[in-house]
């Protein structure tokens, strides 16, 4: 419970890296827990060198602390990794120049780094050879053909008995050629097809031997093999043949039963608060708004130490956030490049992101600053002025029936003269996909929802518009042009789907094209298996 509750909160936090625990809230469980940890592996890392036999015993010391030693002797995989590692004395027959061992484990010194390279060494050489015990003779073996020469096998079955898997040329690709391996005494061509077929007649001594094929390899056909045909020859020759083989299986009529979409209802599951994600999901793929908000699946994200575009994006933002608030007036270029550079170490540092980590991004913004602060000063020169930024807008409308709308808005901007107010959301994505998205503007939900929730607030004229900050060359602004239009038509249109979905109504898994390619829900809608019948 103690380590469901760790890995929860590091889940929640996005949390990789144990120092950054620090600022996450925990339960006392796990509070004890990640103590409990912290105290063995600050005691294995102490020493700074010392002999790898120093290591090892620390090393076994950390695992019987943690219990962790017990689990691997219970296993037998875990018993491998403690032989490879020298973790206990390998049994005698297997000791091999024990003292050279030894003597070699006290001289040579290594760092913690060093150790944890040689641990990763011989884990990697190992292979995992699980015991083959057995109580009785097993009932079937499996064994190439060569391997069955003179064994007293009850009965054989030899599948692949057609002409691409049994009797057929060999390859011709080769580093010798039939000449050059006689030459040197290496089985040539003739050689091997010869070993091939004395090991096919030595089966056919079997008491019993079924010979089994496909038809078709792909869309290749398939025949017998040359050594079929020339058994099936010396049987004609006889007056006998290969008997038929009967499936001795019964059959059974399955009926069909395809699936198609479903429409789910589910009303006492409508959540009272809808994010301008949810309102996207909603008018994408009613499913999709089903299964992530009614039903709230999700799935666990990995605790990777890697920093992603997405958790570059949040840094970002945050980023921007305090340079705004920091910023009382326009300054020297230079300067403002300069702050914004330092606030941007200082958040990296404040949230424990390792510079090896954080690189290739650190280099992208380094960058980035110079063009933003120009793009700032171009904003200055036309007249906009910061207002506020990550505020959180809650609407709560009549027509909705109780339900609110919340969303926090990257950056509001005004016009001196007062004549609007501009949402502006910041975008690390490319500034084609976000063209494209507000080609149609009704079909563009996130700025209409933000604009939604502006109206609220104020009776100025509104603008809105994606600022993409990923331009190699300068920031592109890509505006949703009549945003108050396209913000009535989504709040009428989200009052008329909630009342229906109040009523019962089905939500069907709608979603087409990128929809689908990027929908977390994609498996549970089951689409990729639905009849393709018509029906």
């Amino acid at each position: 419970a103690a380590l469901g509750a760790l890995e929860a909160a590091c889940r929640r936090d996005q949390v990789a890296r144990v120092d950054a625990l620090a600022r996450s809230t925990l339960e006392p469980a796990a509070a004890r827990l990640l103590a409990a940890a912290t105290a063995v592996l600050t005691t294995l890392g102490a020493p700074r060198r010392q002999p790898l036999a120093g290591w090892l015993t620390a090393l076994s010391n950390a695992l019987e602390s943690s219990g962790a030693m017990a689990a691997l002797q219970a296993d037998a995989a875990g018993v491998q990794v403690i032989v490879a590692l020298r973790l206990a004395e390998p049994d005698t027959n297997a000791a091999t120049n024990a003292a050279t061992w030894t003597a070699g484990a006290a001289q040579l010194v290594l760092g913690l780094s060093e150790f944890r390279d040689w641990v990763d060494g011989v884990l990697e050489q190992a292979t995992f050879r699980p015991a083959a015990a057995f109580d009785a003779a097993p009932d079937v073996i499996v064994t190439p053909l060569a391997g069955a020469m003179l064994r007293p096998f009850a009965a054989t079955v030899l599948p692949g008995a057609d002409d691409k898997h049994l009797g057929t040329p060999a390859s011709s690709v080769s580093l010798l050629s039939d000449a050059q391996a006689a030459a040197l005494g290496v089985p040539t061509a003739a050689d091997r097809r010869r070993a091939e077929t004395l090991a096919f007649v030595q089966l056919l001594n079997a008491p019993r031997l079924t010979l089994l094929r496909r038809r078709v390899d792909g869309g290749d056909p398939l025949a017998d093999s040359p050594l079929i045909e020339r058994l099936s020859m010396a049987l004609a020759a006889r007056g006998t043949g290969l008997a038929a083989w009967h499936d001795p299986r019964s059959e059974i009529e399955v009926v069909a039963t395809p699936i198609r979409m479903s429409a789910p209802s589910a009303p006492a599951l409508l959540p009272a608060r809808l994010s301008a994600s949810a309102c996207e999901a909603l008018r994408a793929c009613p499913y999709r708004f089903f299964a992530l908000n009614m039903l709230k699946l999700r799935e666990d994200d990995e605790l990777e130490r890697e920093v992603e575009k997405r958790d570059y994006g949040t840094w970002l933002h945050a980023v921007l956030f305090e340079f705004h608030t920091t910023r009382e007036a326009p300054a020297d270029a230079f300067a403002e490049v300069t702050w914004l550079l330092a606030l941007a170490h200082a958040s990296q540092q404040a949230q424990d992101i390792v510079d090896a980590d954080f690189l290739p991004f650190a280099a992208s913004f380094e960058s980035f600053a110079p063009r933003y602060i120009a793009w700032l000063h171009l904003r200055d020169a036309d007249g906009a002025r910061w207002l506020s930024g990550e505020d959180e807008i809650v609407l709560t409308r009549d027509e909705l029936g109780g339900t609110e709308l919340r969303g926090i808005i990257d950056r509001i901007d005004e016009r001196r003269d007062g004549a609007a107010i501009e949402l502006i959301d910041y975008k690390t994505g490319s500034a084609a996909g976000l063209k494209e998205k507000v080609r149609e503007p009704l079909e563009d939900t996130q700025l209409a929802f933000y604009a939604a929730l502006m109206r609220s607030r104020t009776t100025l004229p509104l603008t809105a518009r994606y600022l993409a900050l990923d331009g190699t060359k300068r920031l592109e602004e890509v505006e949703h042009k009549g945003v108050e239009q396209s913000a009535a038509a989504l709040l009428e249109g989200l009052a008329g789907d909630l009342r229906r979905l109040r009523a019962g109504a089905g939500l069907p898994a709608l979603g087409v094209g990128s929809t689908c390619e990027h929908c977390a829900a994609r498996g549970v809608c089951r689409r990729d298996h639905w009849a393709d019948d018509g029906a």
